[in-house]
């Protein structure tokens, strides 16, 4: 049974999460866009083509981020001088494990922590117990190594899904 020092815990968790306004960071990189251009938000509003009191209102929270056209996030990421699904992250409307679609994650996991143990180089690094151990990573955990260990290696190991189908997938 949870003690009631938990359970307004847990409440006070579940109001910030509903209060959470998404995009703040898109929100701070289009205003330092603004700024480096010498403009006002609005005008950047103009030019990515939304009104400036829609562009408050997301920044607000009072509309949401995730009704926006898939245009008007390409036309952000023009702006802020970002690609399309790293604008889709500043967003928040997506997460890095939303471009993993990976069934088997586990399988995938242990391949890649048997080439880490055969690497000469790396290897030795790994001993059985570390590579148990790293088994029992949650699965965002297992993600965040393996894409490293893609780009350190230069292979694919995860199949990935493409950002707009996961942006359509989320309305």
């Amino acid at each position: 049974m949870q003690g009631h020092d938990e359970t307004e815990e847990m409440d006070q968790q579940d109001h910030e999460l509903e209060n959470k306004v998404l995009g703040r960071p898109l929100f701070a990189a289009f205003a330092a866009r603004c700024h480096e251009l010498g403009m006002m938000q609005d005008e950047g509003a103009t030019q990515i083509g939304i009104s400036a009191s829609y562009l408050r209102a997301l920044a607000k929270g009072s509309r949401n981020l995730m009704g926006v056209p898939f245009q008007t996030f390409v036309n952000f990421a023009q702006f802020i001088g970002k690609t399309v699904p790293q604008t889709l992250l500043l967003a928040e409307v997506l997460e890095p494990k939303d471009f993993i679609v990976e069934e088997d994650l586990d399988g995938r996991f242990k391949e890649m922590m048997r080439h880490i143990s055969a690497d000469p180089e790396f290897g030795p690094l790994f001993a059985k117990e570390t590579s148990k151990s790293m088994m029992g990573l949650n699965d965002d955990a297992k993600i965040a190594v393996m894409l490293i260990y893609e780009r350190a290696f230069r292979t694919r190991l995860l199949q990935q899904a493409r950002p707009v189908e996961k942006l359509h997938d989320k309305n």
